[in-house]
């Protein structure tokens, strides 16, 4: 874990809007932040590109919701999820490791699976887009939503790369 990654990530993922109706207290949510950097930055073996990738993926799919952070699995589009990613029970994050992944205690654990899946799609599809429209679909390396993941990708990369230096 790199200090300066993780205080990148820090100031990244701060300076990102709260969701509307979230008035979490400054201090409350900067101490939330600061464990998903942690998280975010020993899941990523310190790689500022899966860094960015994690945090691009836990803002496009809660904002970073203390609610949602703070709960555990709840329904969506594609059946039940839990965590800051949206995580689903599949093969990669098996229904055993799946449930205890909800909660703030659950963010370390939430972030390696996070991590996984986000490997195991940009191996699969062969580029940063695809790697994002496959987290997404759960089934395709397209989808019409993926460039908008991969423009804040970039933005969270140079600013990670920019702050780490």
């Amino acid at each position: 874990m790199s200090t300066s990654l993780t205080a990148a990530i820090f100031y990244a993922a701060l300076a990102l809007p709260q969701p509307y109706g979230e008035n979490e207290p400054s201090d409350a949510r900067q101490y939330r932040l600061s464990e998903l950097a942690v998280a975010i930055d020993d899941a990523s073996d310190g790689e500022p590109d899966r860094a960015a990738a994690l945090l691009t993926i836990a803002e496009a799919e809660t904002l970073l919701s203390r609610r949602v952070h703070e709960m555990g699995p709840r329904k969506d589009g594609r059946g039940w999820a839990i965590s800051l990613w949206s995580l689903h029970s599949t093969p990669l994050v098996p229904y055993r490791e799946w449930r205890t992944l909800g909660g703030l205690a659950g963010t370390q654990a939430a972030a390696i699976a996070a991590d996984r899946v986000l490997t195991w799609a940009r191996e699969r599809c062969g580029s940063v887009h695809g790697m994002f429209a496959l987290y997404a679909t759960g089934k395709r390396c397209s989808w019409k939503g993926a460039g908008n993941r991969v423009w804040q990708y970039n933005r969270i990369l140079k600013q990670l790369e920019a702050d780490e230096s």
